[in-house]
């Protein structure tokens, strides 16, 4: 992950992401899933990251996943629906609400 300070919107959005309950379901070995973290630059630490097959590709899948039916990397559900593929920021924004907050969580 990148290096460096964290940009303010970036990071709102990622910790709106994690505390409104959306999940980001992955797998390290995803390069779509590494592109994903990637457009979050130094907070996709903060993301709200389900990794689907921490023992590799073809080990046991994590339960959360297996509950989920996920199938697919990445696969996000926000407010209860699926969405897969790279999701760009300003997507994942309108997906989650976070553009009805306002603009103070920009600004921060």
């Amino acid at each position: 992950m990148p290096a460096g300070p964290e940009k303010p919107y970036l990071k709102a959005l990622a910790i709106h992401l994690r505390e409104s309950g959306a999940r980001f379901y992955g797998a390290y070995w995803c390069p779509s899933c590494q592109k994903q973290k990637a457009l979050f630059e130094a907070s996709a630490s903060r993301l709200p990251y389900v990794e689907c097959t921490p023992n590799g590709r073809n080990g046991v899948k994590n339960f959360a996943c297996v509950a989920n039916q996920i199938n697919d990397y990445p696969t996000w559900i926000i407010d209860g629906r699926r969405h897969t593929g790279v999701i760009p920021v300003p997507e994942l924004a309108r997906l989650s609400g976070f553009e009805r907050l306002g603009g103070a969580e920009r600004k921060k």
